[in-house]
């Protein structure tokens, strides 16, 4: 199955960006793959920053909640994590884990058992 992905959902493909098989990503998420190197700016009339790109690799099984945003310092989200409604993700999110709020942290680890509902751990 493909990635499920929300028409109101706004990824930048400025990076590269990977999204993995049944995955889904909700209403009003907001995935940055680039960002302005601040150290680079030239104050002079003429404002000039380079822009860096970077990129996404979202794994199988994801889901990304109700207007979660991720950075661009993000580069990774493992298989089967989920990230909370609402949530600011500003670093890499292992797999198999749950993470939520501002800026975003590990709340719990899934367990995922073939053939068996998942399982909740501390």
């Amino acid at each position: 199955m493909k990635p499920n992905i929300s028409a109101r959902a706004h990824i930048d493909y400025k990076g590269k960006v990977i999204i993995g098989n049944h995955t889904m990503i909700s209403h009003d998420v907001e995935i940055i793959t680039h960002h302005h190197n601040e150290s680079k700016y030239r104050w002079t009339k003429k404002r000039e920053s380079k822009e860096v790109l970077l990129g996404i690799d979202i794994g199988k099984h994801v889901f990304i909640g109700l207007g979660a945003i991720i950075l661009a310092s993000c580069r990774s989200i493992g298989d089967n994590s989920i990230i909370g409604a609402g949530s600011v993700v500003t670093k890499d999110v292992p797999a198999n884990e749950v993470w939520v709020g501002n800026p975003a942290r590990k709340i719990r680890e899934r367990k995922i058992v073939k053939g068996k509902d998942v399982l909740w751990t501390k």
